[in-house]
């Protein structure tokens, strides 16, 4: 057909060619779809955002936002503690001064973001009560070994199974050699029989002094930390019995070591009566329930108590309040009851309330004030109080000012295992027993004869002892696993069967016991809680058997983090949004129950390079003939279970010896030899040593691994090695071939050290990928190896310098600290500190 140029025939072609492209059609819906998907994307993410408010306006109402407070400031707390730098007071101050004045004036103009200000004043408070108690606590902890003559005061003693003392000894001085930085508080074990020293009477003797530990694994529990916070700056043990000074007299004794030393006195009379009445292990669990004794235990009850889930006995906490106060608060107004006319001329629940709180106080001050005994006092307290004032007992709220108080006045005590456990078990159980109880606090009617009520109670209460055991078990279950890596399989048998002994029998035996010791009228009550101690360590010991607690290794610090968020919302919110807590806690538990996360490492070094292990199928292979037993205990649990392998000695009957039979050390070059023809040869994944000399292996992917006794070999084994470990505080810092090198210097600041290695291809040249020589260790980074490794490395304490850190630092032949490798800020702030 003709056209006619610019008739306008080409426009409507094209328009008509466009009309019929079917691709055009595809793309303009795949346009639409895209819009509508996204449109409902926006409309979905707005009707959850009005749902949250509106679920967030019902919390409100019910005033569950101050439950969270507590909650922020802990966050804070931990928060400080887990920085690798000291963080000032000051700063922190004035932020919170600034954030509070904001939330006072939000919380006036009814601002809608007045809640978010407030969680940040409530971090921020926790911030400040941990940085104030670390610049106020001021321990010196010891910088490293050494054995000196010492004097100094005793504070406090304990004994234990073997009838050894432990002595808390507030130094005076050393000498032999004199200790340029000596603590001022140290624990000492003195072996033996011997008299003991009483408190507040002067001791000296030959003792070796040790720094506290630090984490014998990273993320492990670190012992200095601990100690740093108890204000016990090194341990250790006497040479011999140690010699008895001059008893000071009272008046020139402080108020508090006077009232320490009586408590001390009332405690050992009260343990030496308890446990003539019931010798053996009986008397010695006895004892702990009453006075806090518990090194008298024997080792396999303690065991067996774990396993089986009733370990909780053992530590005096909001149980044993509970039974105490709860005692004699019933006690009290049935008593009373009996007195028709002075039940109804006094407030007799009231007056019971308060004998209830004198009574848990004295309990307190009589087990000597722990953690977990303090938390249940206030929780208590609170309680008792609240009855006088005629205000529910049992509240959330008050959990959450006992948790308030403890982290404002021992803020250290957050990041422990026993303010966690202690009060992840009360909030699970308080929120449980709200729900129980129904919305207004009503209960089933009590119809029936005698014989159904008594059946009915019976059955409700084993119900409430399985369903506490359930409860506080899950709650308290992964703790266990991140703290201690194992979890009570069968704790729910076990409490069921022996906390009716313990709720029924012990507790409250034990508490006529201790109130009738004074006239002597003791023995038949201490013989009847002997009877049921009995039967809770039989209970535990079956339980045990059957096979009562899993390994379940290390716990990545993720998964306890996701199981607080979601116990924390589980409990403490009333809407829907508690099912989101659901979720993270079943979350978290499946995590743990199905460690598909699980990856063992494969090097471990000790903190001292003492001793360097293998994880490897169900063993551990050490390079120590006897492995420390501190030491392979953590290991062993924080492996999943894994058990130690000694190494293979080379047999020294052919080498040239002194007369006397023993064998001299191999020059260099030999040795050089007999290490390159082990590492050849040898079997992989198994350490083949010559005795206090050198140890030597290779691994599945071909890496070799060398440790020293002797640092005359140093240089053949980085020449031979890809990892070199001396516990040998050499000056060298790295290998020149490129092989990693830690001594016990370079771990003196790193602490332990994890290792997970990657063999890598060879490069194009024929040469592997290696790290710099020159550079020094870069903590958790990834580092290059001469053998052409990737090399994971994780430290204890790579890069942190805090106050308990910080005595790896000190040199005592300069008398100085060395913070050459530490940024000028922090070095100022560590020596100021100091």
């Amino acid at each position: 057909m003709y056209r006619v140029p610019g008739s306008g025939g080409e426009g409507r072609s094209g328009a008509m060619s466009m009309h019929n492209d079917p691709t055009a059609d595809r793309v303009g819906d795949r346009s639409r779809m895209r819009a509508a998907s996204a449109g409902a994307m926006f409309r979905g993410i707005g009707e959850i955002s009005t749902w949250v408010r509106r679920q967030c306006a019902e919390e409100a109402r019910y005033g569950q936002p101050f439950l969270f407070l507590p909650v922020f400031a802990v966050f804070g707390a931990a928060g400080i503690f887990a920085a690798a730098r000291p963080v000032p007071v000051l700063p922190i101050a004035l932020g919170l001064l600034q954030f509070a004045m904001l939330a006072l004036f939000a919380h006036a103009r009814g601002r809608a973001w007045a809640p978010l200000v407030l969680a940040v004043a409530a971090v921020l408070t926790g911030m400040l009560a941990a940085s104030a108690q670390i610049e106020r606590r001021g321990t010196i902890l010891l910088d490293g070994e050494v054995t000196t003559r010492l004097h100094g005061l005793v504070v406090a003693r304990e004994n234990d199974a073997d009838g050894n003392w432990r002595y808390l000894v507030r130094i005076a001085d050393t000498h032999d050699p004199t200790i340029h930085r000596p603590p001022q508080t140290v624990r000492l074990l003195a072996r033996g029989r011997a008299p003991p020293v009483e408190i507040g009477q002067e001791i000296s003797g030959l003792a070796r002094l040790m720094p506290p530990s630090g984490p014998v694994m990273p993320g492990e529990f670190d012992f200095a930390f601990n100690a740093y916070f108890h204000g016990i700056g090194a341990v250790g043990f006497f040479y011999g019995p140690p010699a008895p000074g001059v008893r000071l007299p009272a008046s020139e004794l402080t108020l508090g070591l006077r009232f320490h030393r009586a408590m001390s006195r009332l405690r050992g009379t009260i343990d030496h009566r308890i446990r003539t009445v019931l010798p053996g292990a009986n008397g010695a669990f006895a004892s702990a329930l009453v006075t806090a004794h518990r090194r008298a235990i024997p080792d396999h009850v303690v065991a067996a108590l774990r396993a089986s889930g009733l370990a909780h006995i053992l530590a005096i906490s909001g149980l044993h309040m509970a039974l105490v106060a709860g005692t004699l608060f019933l006690f009290v107004r049935r008593a009373a009851s009996l007195i028709p006319s002075l039940s109804e001329a006094f407030p007799v629940k009231k007056i019971a309330a308060v004998a209830a709180l004198v009574v848990a106080t004295a309990y307190l001050v009589l087990s000597g004030g722990a953690v977990s005994t303090i938390r249940a006092w206030l929780m208590l307290a609170i309680m008792l109080l609240a009855i006088c004032f005629d205000r529910p007992a049992i509240t959330l709220r008050n959990v959450a000012l006992a948790a308030g108080l403890i982290v404002l006045t021992n803020p250290a005590a957050v990041v422990g295992p026993s303010f966690q456990m202690s009060f992840a078990a009360t909030l699970a159980l308080v929120a449980t027993y709200t729900a129980w109880r129904g919305p207004a606090g009503s209960s089933p009617a009590e119809t029936g004869s005698r014989g159904v009520r008594v059946l009915r109670g019976l059955v409700v209460g084993l119900g409430a002892i399985a369903l506490t055991s359930l409860v506080a078990g899950f709650a308290t279950g992964i703790f266990a696993a991140y703290h201690f890596h194992r979890v009570a399989l069968l704790g729910v048998i076990g409490n069921l069967a022996a906390m009716p002994l313990v709720t029924l029998v012990v507790m409250p035996l034990g508490l006529v016991a201790t109130l009738a010791m004074p006239f002597g009228l003791d023995a038949l009550a201490l013989k009847g809680m002997g009877l049921g101690l009995t039967g809770v360590i039989r209970i535990a010991e079956t339980v045990q058997a059957l096979g009562g607690t899993a390994a379940t290794g290390r716990v990545p610090p993720a998964i306890l983090l996701l199981f607080v968020v979601g116990l924390v919302l589980a409990t403490l919110l009333r809407s829907r949004l508690r099912l989101l807590g659901i979720v993270m806690l079943v979350g978290a538990g499946m995590l743990v129950a199905f460690p598909v996360w699980r990856h063992a490492p494969d090097i471990v070094i000790a903190g001292d390079g003492g001793m360097v292990g293998l994880p490897r199928g169900q063993t551990v292979a050490v390079d120590r003939k006897r492995p420390p037993g501190f030491i392979m205990d953590q290991w062993t649990d924080a492996l999943a279970g894994r058990k130690a392998k000694t190494p293979v000695f080379l047999e020294t009957a052919n080498r040239p010896g002194k007369p006397d039979g023993e064998g001299e050390t191999l020059p260099p070059k030999d040795a050089a030899r007999t290490i390159r023809k082990v590492l050849q040869t040898a079997a992989s994944g198994t350490f083949t040593c010559l005795e206090k000399e050198w140890c030597a292996t290779t691994l599945d992917n071909g890496a070799r691994i060398v440790t020293l006794r002797d640092p005359a070999l140093l240089g053949a084994a980085c020449d031979l090695a890809d990892i070199v470990v001396t516990d040998r505080p050499v000056r060298m810092e790295h290998c020149h071939s490129g092989a990693l090198l830690y001594t016990a210097r370079t771990l003196r600041h790193s602490g332990a050290v994890t290792l997970s290695l990657t063999r890598l291809l060879p490069s194009s040249n024929g040469e592997g990928l290696k790290r710099n020589a020159k550079s020094g260790p870069v903590h958790g980074a990834t580092r290059w190896s001469a053998a052409s490794y990737r090399v994971i490395e994780h430290t204890a304490l790579g890069g942190i310098v805090r106050a308990w850190t910080r005595q790896r630092y000190y040199d005592w032949r300069t008398a100085r600290f060395d913070f050459a490798h530490v940024p000028p800020r922090t070095r100022r702030l560590m020596i100021a500190t100091d």
